[in-house]
């Protein structure tokens, strides 16, 4: 029984000494590529039907509001698809300019107008900002966002109607981290 050991732990020595054994390459590591996706919202919001009048009981026709966003974008970035949600309920057209600006209110970059239109329950617009093509978009630190009523068409808003125009919009932010 000793003998029979013997030659095991003999057989499993030698295996151990003679196997195959690659080198390890340490350098892989200091090319790789990261390409991870982020998912943001971005500018959501609701406004009544009273929203649209003034004070004097007169038609609003412009509303705008900003919003900062400088922890989002930052110089890694590679792309940004922008999706956009309307409901607009109300017999009147409208329009949407949705702007990038730096810290000092610069322009950095704008989304085409987005066209609204009366009574319209589930608007969906989508936009791709390619930062190649549009570096300086990296400066934004906030957005801008104007909606503009006609009131070339359609009928006047009824402050005593419950209906809410909205607006979402969510990115989708693609990074590209190399080492």
């Amino acid at each position: 029984m000793k003998k029979v050991n013997k030659y095991i732990f003999l057989i499993i020595t030698i295996l151990s000494l003679t196997s195959c054994v690659k080198d390890l390459d340490f350098n892989q590591a200091e090319n790789f590529t990261l390409e991870p996706k982020a998912i943001a919202s971005l500018v959501y919001f609701k406004i009544p039907s009273r929203g649209f009048i003034d004070t004097n009981d007169n038609e609003v026709t412009e509303i705008s509001d900003e919003t900062i966003i400088d922890n989002i974008i930052t110089k890694e970035l590679v792309e940004a698809e922008l999706d956009f949600e309307i409901t607009n309920p109300f017999d009147r057209n409208f329009t949407i300019d949705f702007q990038f600006l730096d810290e000092n209110n610069n322009l950095m970059h704008t989304i085409p107008t987005i066209n609204v239109p009366a009574n319209s329950p589930n608007l969906t617009e989508k936009r791709t900002i390619v930062v190649a093509d549009s570096p300086q978009f990296l400066n934004s630190k906030k957005i801008k966002v104007t909606i503009r009523m006609s009131t070339a068409t359609g009928t006047p808003i009824n402050p005593n109607e419950i209906k809410d125009f909205i607006f979402k919009s969510a990115g989708t932010f693609t990074f590209k981290i190399t080492s």
